[in-house]
């Protein structure tokens, strides 16, 4: 049986579990416009059929194999021009917990697709909503891959493909909520050099050259860091190139 942390620091105060949806990211949505989702609520699904992903892409995943849910938190003492925290406290805690399971290498590929043996084992979708230059509300759609050991894509994992061993999805999720919940009182405890620094120490291709762009327009670049905004330090062929989150894909296959 699913269930969350007692006494959490973040205010984690309602599981709403649902055998199969759409979305969980639509449904607390839709709840929050309907003031019908406290804050802390998560909603988790069995099964998915339209889980949504960075730049419009779809997060598949097989029903009752993996972990698929939205957190719906009110970080309101955090200023929009922070907003790329959030996602260094959610990364870092879906890290933590899979280094600390596996004792494997686990890598965050920007700004917050999580890899084991550079294969995507976790990908993350977080909408915040802002306020008088503040974040009023935010939802992080997180999905993890657990039992799946099929995917349509060659890239793509799971902790059962890569330790061949079957997890209980419910320890998993309650084990995984308090790494989150640990990571998120570093930032409600405005903790950012530190949240900065793992997060760096844990990016993928930090000093490397990686394979940046689309089509025609690929071109090698070398990542030097991300800035405050959440913005991707790139030495490239023409200088150094900052870039948005929506702006520029890092290419498959990695080296």
């Amino acid at each position: 049986m699913y269930k969350i942390p007692a006494n959490p620091f973040f205010p984690l105060r309602k599981l709403i579990y649902m055998p199969e949806c759409h979305s969980t990211n639509v449904i607390a949505e839709q709840m929050v416009k309907q003031n019908s989702l406290p804050e802390g609520s998560v909603v988790l699904a069995g099964y998915q059929s339209a889980g949504k992903g960075q730049r419009g892409n779809v997060w598949l995943a097989g029903a009752g194999l993996n972990l698929t849910f939205s957190l719906f938190v009110k970080p309101v003492w955090l200023k929009a021009s922070e907003q790329m925290y959030l996602t260094k406290a959610f990364s870092l805690g879906v890290t933590d917990w899979l280094q600390r399971l596996t004792g494997m290498s686990v890598l965050i590929k920007w700004p917050n697709d999580i890899l084991v043996n550079n294969k995507k084992i976790c990908g993350m979708l977080i909408e915040n909503q802002l306020k008088n230059n503040y974040i009023a509300a935010t939802i992080a759609g997180i999905g993890v891959n657990i039992n799946q050991r099929e995917f349509p894509f060659v890239q793509v994992t799971s902790l059962a493909a890569e330790t061949d061993t079957v997890y209980d999805l419910a320890e998993c999720f309650f084990n995984l909520m308090l790494h989150i919940d640990a990571r998120y009182t570093l930032l409600q405890n405005k903790q950012f050099s530190k949240l900065q620094d793992d997060y760096l120490n844990n990016l993928l291709g930090l000093g490397d050259e990686l394979i940046f762009g689309e089509g025609e327009q690929q071109f090698p670049g070398t990542v030097l860091g991300v800035d405050d905004l959440g913005r991707l330090e790139v030495r490239t062929p023409w200088g150094i190139r900052f870039y948005e989150t929506k702006e520029i894909p890092i290419q498959w296959p990695l080296k």
